[in-house]
């Protein structure tokens, strides 16, 4: 009766877990992220094309677009120019959004694949708990995956996160199961669990050093290497033998990877089917990778040359070493390319539940306070190499672009904290109300924030509505509620026609897909018309995005300089010079004859990303009217709000950095 209850409990958990992600899911626009992913998925499955989006993984692009390989898709042809340059941004956003496709269709159809590697890795982590803590530990520990705000968050985006999360976990698991043991079991577990994970992202490779780490461990504990075949099992005494069969086995390991690898893209080196005989056409031509130069430059082009990996893997690899050196991003009101150590430590620290880090003090406390003096036990020691050396890297790494990077971290924890169920197995009254307190708070905030547990931050900061002063882009920002603000600018619109409505838009989905038209602000992909002079801004209702709020991805540094100002002052006067001359024939012969029409329409962009970088600094130092899903703010405005806003003194916003 004990067994059926616990497997009734864990069915009801992953069931509910599963649910809360796919229908959350179902409120929410395409995140920036999932438009590439979707796109690199589809051309391997249809054209059996690498080059779109290699940088994220094989494994997991096909895995999530597995139901859209049977779709009849309209793609773009194969001369158009995004298919061959490999622009899988705008091919993307065709299969996604193009003529007679149903977007929430796909977008439910992989999701859900995403879904089902979420209840994997909920399984997963009940198993280890439940194997370290017990039955109690075990269901404790699946409790807090199922409803982690983090977690749900990424169950539910076609992206890899969720995939290196459940692969990292599994990797390190039976890689020290097999360092315990060898066994053909063992060896294929581990095999197959680490080509997972290196195929599903490119930060896989952090496998190498938690081997190690694993192999040290293993070292330090001077136990005889055993083998087991069937239901014999042989420990091998001879020191010289025990080398021999490690460094066969290391061997072979490597070899067994390499083959799921090749095999992974078809045992064929080049990425595209008809490759040209310098190689395949990427997004980045090598030369532009190989730019900065340095160890990790000369590495993958001994690879390339060589021919050791297939192309679009070794060109993943080579876009995610360059691009990491460098990259804009926002922390507290700062912005800087080369980040913070601390970026990640803060970031964990204010999206994390404060119950979790309860229950992690409760678990601490149990060890301690066991009367058998209970050590971690070594099943556990792959849970803490993970840790060591994923936040090491963390810590080290320039890129800081959003918290998602930290998603394999969670796993382990969850598992560690299971070790608090030990205050309810041995009846503690204190402690175990202080596990169920913290437990009913945890469950309490997920519910709270729900659909919206991308937009998640604890009480350390105010919550959710403060979000954005600390963080942006894919921490809280990831463009995924344009149909919120299609049903606020409908019920606006239901009120009030008259009023300007005004938009600016950080994230890859199609806003005319959900109706919406407002007039367009600078957004990072453009909506607007940008052959024509942008209109004036007026009072009206303005919805922008947090990310571009804070002046992210608008080529402006992330802050207002007055070099800025001078540039603004400068288009300003020249879009002026060009609405006087543009009403006559004549006028407009002088204007071509001064600049050509692309020169023109270059400026018309120029302009509105200035004085809307202008704007958006105005109302980072007002709160929003409201908020669509803490990822868009609402303002009302005033034609003297406006003014100000264009022509008062810059204003200062206490959070802002510069």
């Amino acid at each position: 009766m004990r067994r059926i209850a616990e497997a009734s409990a864990v069915l009801g958990l992953l069931a509910l877990h599963g649910w809360l992600a796919l229908s959350s899911s179902a409120q929410k626009s395409a995140t920036f992220d999932e438009i590439a992913h979707l796109g690199g998925g589809t051309l391997q499955w249809v054209a059996d094309d690498y080059r779109f989006n290699a940088e994220s993984g094989v494994l997991l692009q096909r895995w999530a677009t597995w139901p859209l390989a049977d779709e009849d898709l309209k793609l773009l042809p194969p001369d158009h120019p995004a298919r061959r340059g490999a622009n899988v941004w705008i091919l993307g956003r065709e299969i996604l959004y193009g003529e007679g496709h149903n977007a929430q269709q796909l977008l439910r159809s992989s999701r859900m694949m995403i879904v089902w590697l979420s209840v994997a890795l909920g399984v997963t982590i009940f198993c280890g708990s439940r194997a370290l803590f017990g039955r109690i530990g075990g269901l404790l520990s699946l409790t807090l995956y199922a409803f982690s705000p983090t977690m749900l968050a990424h169950a539910r985006w076609v992206t890899s996160d969720l995939a290196a999360a459940l692969f990292f976990l599994l990797a390190s698991g039976a890689i020290w199961r097999l360092l315990e043991r060898l066994s053909p079991a063992r060896f294929a577990a581990a095999a197959l669990a680490t080509a997972g994970l290196l195929l599903s992202k490119m930060s896989g490779l952090l496998i190498l050093p938690i081997t190690v780490v694993l192999l040290a461990v293993r070292w330090a504990r001077r136990r005889r290497l055993t083998f087991a075949w069937g239901s014999s099992e042989v420990e091998i005494e001879n020191i010289n033998t025990r080398r021999l069969m490690a460094g066969t086995v290391a061997l072979a390991f490597a070899m067994a990877v390499l083959l799921a690898i090749w095999a992974a893209y078809g045992f064929r080196y080049s990425a595209q089917p008809d490759a040209p005989t310098e190689g395949s056409v990427f997004l980045h031509s090598w030369k532009s990778l190989a730019a900065e130069g340095g160890i990790s430059t000369t590495l993958w082009q001994i690879a390339r040359h060589g021919h050791f990996l297939p192309e679009a893997y070794v060109w993943g690899l080579a876009y995610t070493l360059e691009t990491t050196r460098d990259r804009d991003a926002f922390l507290r009101g700062e912005t800087r390319q080369t980040g913070w150590w601390w970026f990640f430590p803060y970031a964990v620290l204010i999206k994390t539940p404060l119950a979790l880090f309860g229950l992690l003090a409760l678990a601490a406390a149990s060890r301690q306070s066991s009367i058998r003096r209970l050590t971690v036990p070594l099943s556990a020691v792959p849970l803490w190499a993970l840790l060591a050396v994923y936040w090491l890297v963390a810590i080290s790494s320039d890129l800081n672009i959003g918290h998602r990077h930290m998603l394999p971290t969670y796993p382990p924890l969850f598992i560690l904290a299971g070790a608090a169920g030990r205050w309810i197995r041995w009846k503690s009254p204190i402690p175990a109300v202080a596990v169920s307190v913290c437990l009913a708070f945890f469950i309490w905030e997920s519910v709270a924030i729900r659909p919206h547990y991308l937009s998640y931050f604890n009480q350390l900061i105010g919550g959710p509505a403060n979000g954005y002063r600390h963080l942006v882009d894919s921490s809280l920002d990831w463009g995924q509620d344009l149909p919120g603000l299609a049903t606020h600018i409908e019920g606006l619109r239901a009120e009030d026609s008259t009023t300007p409505v005004y938009a600016a838009y950080f994230g890859a989905a199609r806003p005319d897909y959900y109706g919406i038209q407002p007039i367009w602000l600078s957004s990072y992909f453009p909506q607007a018309h940008p052959a024509r002079v942008p209109g004036p801004l007026r009072g009206g209702v303005y919805y922008v995005s947090a990310t571009l709020l804070r002046l992210m991805h608008l080529q402006l540094s992330g802050k207002w300089s007055a070099q800025h100002e001078q540039d603004l002052q400068r288009e300003h006067a020249l879009m002026q010079h060009f609405i006087e001359l543009s009403r006559d024939d004549a006028g407009r012969e002088q204007l071509l004859a001064e600049r050509s029409r692309p020169e023109w329409i270059e400026h018309f962009e120029t302009y509105d990303r200035l004085r809307s970088g202008r704007l958006f600094r105005f109302l980072a130092t007002r709160e929003p009217d409201t908020r669509i899903g803490y990822s868009i703010h609402v303002y009302q405005l005033s034609d003297a709000d406006i003014h100000q806003a264009m022509n008062g003194p810059v204003p200062t916003d206490p959070s802002d950095g510069s």
